[in-house]
């Protein structure tokens, strides 16, 4: 009796038919996660025909799942051959126990040093954006002390630390904002960033003019949609055009850099 064979992937017809070829050129094995259950995971990552490079991944509770890597293949891979060895950390974090991710900290099977660290103060924001990932409102507030301790291990990790981006919820709410800015700028940081939706930038003057003293070592980085009502609508909740130009008004007017970010959707 003849068997008729079914390869799960693509339903290729094994039995007697002429052979097939997959849609993709497999091209390296990496480990990634589930999105839904954190397992860890072997990932291919392969070369579509269409032109992309995608990541495969299947847990055993969850299905299969494929993350778009690149969208030009030729230029991913023509990248690879500039590639440098990892800069390894002054100090690590952690040590290896359970293995990446769950060491993070950073800890030495870590294959780079950290480049921007970022700095989450407070869980609070004056926003109810629609696309909110943080799910931020009514939060908490890190210590003075705690902030203190996270910078001391970022200068220990990194010798003499380039950059730090302050984010939360939204930084300009923390009521100690000013005393982690002076935590900041006493470390040797050459730079270091806000990220904020400009509420209070425009509507709080008094509170950007005290944002000088820290020179040009701070940069605002100001969520920038765009200036038409739909846009803020549709991404912020609300139209956000006048508030978004007064912010930079006031910025302008005291000196302070700003780096407009733009956070798109489908």
């Amino acid at each position: 009796m003849k068997v008729q064979k079914t390869s799960v992937i693509g339903q290729i017809d094994l039995g007697g038919s002429a052979r097939q070829d997959r849609d993709y050129i497999f091209y390296d094995l990496t480990r990634s996660t589930c999105p839904e259950c954190l397992r860890l995971l072997d990932a291919k990552i392969v070369l579509r025909n269409d032109g992309r490079v995608t990541m495969l991944k299947r847990c055993p509770d969850h299905g299969e799942f494929e993350v778009l890597v690149a969208s030009d293949k030729d230029y991913y891979c023509n990248t690879l051959p500039y590639n440098k060895p990892g800069s390894i950390p002054c100090e690590f974090g952690t040590q290896i126990d359970k293995g990446c991710p769950n060491d993070c900290g950073l800890c030495p099977d870590h294959e780079q040093h950290t480049c921007l660290a970022l700095l989450e103060i407070t869980d609070s924001c004056n926003m109810n954006c629609p696309i909110c990932y943080a799910s931020s409102g009514q939060g908490n507030n890190i210590s003075l002390e705690t902030a203190k301790f996270m910078l001391e291990k970022y200068v220990a990790a990194e010798g003499r630390p380039e950059v730090l981006q302050i984010s939360g919820g939204v930084p300009t709410l923390h009521p100690q904002l000013h005393e982690i800015l002076h935590l900041a700028k006493e470390s040797g940081l050459k730079a270091f960033l806000i990220n904020t939706n400009g509420l209070r930038l425009a509507e709080d003057e008094d509170f950007v003019a005290s944002l000088q003293e820290f020179g040009s070592e701070l940069e605002i980085y100001l969520q920038y949609d765009g200036l038409t009502e739909r846009s803020g609508r549709t991404l912020r909740g609300r139209d956000m055009a006048n508030v978004r130009q007064k912010a930079l008004d006031n910025l302008e007017k005291y000196g302070i850099s700003a780096n407009l970010v733009t956070t798109l959707a489908r």
